[in-house]
């Protein structure tokens, strides 16, 4: 980290994990009611701080991590991924808070934030890969794709 912006890192971890225990609180209500969108906006101001605040100190392994936790909750917001039950997200949300709290704590003790990339964002990111697809789509698709094969083929 620069000299400059090494003075801010105590106030960035503190006002960090203020941030985290605000998310996981509402991530916890948000799971409560599920239809009231107050939860999911705030986590989504949250999330949206600690990665601004993280990019302009220059941990680019937690500002990452917070933008794919951005990515999941606008799924979560469009309706294209459930938060709770079977195939929900929450867990991986939760996951998630956890590492961010991990990397808090390497920042913390100037440590370099290790494997973040590669670890951190594996959950949000295979979640969101996981989108259901029904199985008519798919045999549609694949007869689109046979008829393309076959006129390119004539």
């Amino acid at each position: 980290m620069n000299e400059d912006l090494s003075k801010y890192k105590e106030s960035y971890v503190t006002e960090a994990q203020e941030h985290l225990e605000a998310m996981n609180l509402s991530l916890v209500q948000l799971e409560k009611t599920p239809e009231d969108p107050a939860p999911l906006g705030a986590i989504f101001r949250a999330v949206h701080t600690l990665k601004s605040m993280a990019a302009t100190l220059d941990y680019t392994e937690t500002a990452r991590l917070c933008h794919a936790i951005e990515d999941l909750l606008a799924e979560v917001k469009n309706g294209t991924i459930k938060l709770g039950g079977p195939g929900g997200c929450s867990q991986s949300l939760f996951h998630s808070f956890d590492l961010l709290q991990k990397n808090l704590k390497l920042i913390e003790a100037g440590k370099p934030e290790e494997g973040v990339a590669g670890t951190v964002e594996a959950p949000v990111i295979e979640r969101i890969q996981r989108i259901n697809v029904r199985v008519e789509r798919l045999d549609t698709l694949m007869n689109l794709s046979e008829e393309l094969l076959v006129a390119k083929m004539r």
